[in-house]
């Protein structure tokens, strides 16, 4: 593990941009995770919260897609509920009249 302050080797920043350059966020990932250790220990710290960040971010989106799909299903239940009771009055109207 580096120092805090430990200076980036050159070749690390290199095959960096490298991969930055060809804008393959997969392959970047990945070189961030295989060298996380040759950073110096702020920019482990930097790299870390950053994961952790676009992690829970696409938790919450996850999670909110998932409340509004209950919501909406919830309400296409009680639609249905609402139609149902409906049709049984106009059911029971109707042998009333004789229809």
């Amino acid at each position: 593990m580096a120092p805090a302050n430990a200076p980036i080797s050159e070749e690390l920043v290199e095959k960096f941009f490298e991969i930055a350059g060809k804008g393959d966020e997969a392959k970047l990932r990945e070189f961030l995770v295989e060298n996380l250790k040759k950073f110096p220990q702020d920019a482990q710290d930097a790299i870390v919260m950053a994961f952790f960040e676009e992690a829970l971010a696409k938790r919450v989106a996850e999670d909110g897609a998932l409340s509004d799909f209950r919501e909406r299903g919830l309400k296409m239940a009680d639609a249905l509920e609402q139609a149902k009771k409906e049709l049984e009055k106009q059911e029971k109207l109707n042998k009333i009249k004789g229809d």
